[in-house]
């Protein structure tokens, strides 16, 4: 792997500029060539460029492409949501952008921006031009900048003031809050105020829900924080997320789970973002899929596809 180009920071410290010129040609001799690290708040970060090859079913053959990935070189880094607008610049002129979300964490620390053939990228050499790819970020970590919307912790699991319980799946019983359940969840509020069972007998049953999941949604309610980032209890509690209309909880169980997509869960998490519409988690998850097939058309999610 290669350091090439230069690298130009903006004043306001958040757009950096990767730079080619005579260092152009020298991708065409390496396999993986990098920005020198960039960043700032304690996030450092590279673009690279890596060769590979997708499979072209018109042609009935493989072609090389160029991948522009964007790498988080921070190890043991904490949970970043991360937006970045991403331009190639040619002569001032923008010839390719793209602009997304993604999720860095301690077992996916990159995303794939975009790719270009090796025509394409032939042509940019022989241009003999200044290549300029363009990096606007911003990010915040979903763990250290976390502020729970409630202050119940005090509260949470306690049976101290519990005026309702919720029986789970194995049948435990969980002390609970109507008032900050209510509070928390429209579909609750309507149990609460309307002349419903939940109301009269002061117990809700919830005999499709674990009591693990239960336990994470009332935590979520309570104290604004979620206790688990466990692939299985993530896809529960989203399910229960979506059932009682905590959107919030939703878009957090996304997140969490697309910072745990890999090739052996991809399928699972790509029918649960399906089946609860989020639209965020199904285009990371559909991505990650696009990538493994470019790259190795006999992949193992390739062959699950094609079954």
């Amino acid at each position: 792997m290669s350091v090439i180009g230069s690298l130009q920071t903006s004043e306001e410290g958040n757009i950096f500029t990767w730079v080619f010129s005579s260092e152009l040609p020298l991708m065409l001799h390496n396999n993986v060539v990098r920005s020198t690290e960039f960043g700032n708040v304690g996030q450092k970060f590279e673009l690279e460029f890596h060769r590979g090859k997708i499979w072209d079913s018109a042609a009935v053959s493989c072609k090389r492409v160029w991948r522009l990935i964007l790498h988080c070189s921070n190890e043991n880094s904490p949970l970043l949501m991360c937006k970045y607008n991403i331009s190639i610049i040619k002569r001032g002129e923008v010839i390719d952008a793209r602009t997304d979300c993604c999720t860095f964490s301690t077992n996916r620390s990159e995303t794939l921006v975009l790719s270009k053939t090796q025509t394409e990228i032939e042509g940019l050499i022989s241009s003999k031009d200044d290549i300029h790819i363009r990096c606007e970020l911003f990010y915040e970590s979903a763990i250290t900048n976390e502020v729970p919307k409630l202050n119940f912790d005090w509260m949470y699991l306690n049976e101290g003031l519990s005026d309702v319980k919720l029986r789970t799946a194995c049948g435990k019983e969980i002390p609970a809050h109507r008032v900050v359940l209510a509070a928390a969840s429209s579909v609750f509020k309507a149990m609460f105020t309307h002349d419903m069972m939940e109301n009269q007998n002061k117990l809700v049953e919830m005999t499709d829900v674990s009591h693990e999941a239960a336990v994470e949604m009332l935590r979520y309610m309570y104290t604004g924080s979620v206790g688990s980032n466990e692939v299985s209890l993530t896809n529960d509690l989203l399910a229960v997320a979506d059932k009682y209309q905590l959107e919030d909880l939703k878009n957090k169980c996304a997140i969490i789970l697309s910072s745990k997509i890999c090739h052996e869960n991809v399928v699972e998490i790509l029918k649960v973002a399906s089946k609860y519409v989020t639209k965020y988690l199904e285009k990371k998850a559909v991505d990650f899929i696009k990538s493994y097939i470019n790259a190795s058309p006999d992949s193992d999610i390739t062959n699950l596809f094609l079954c």
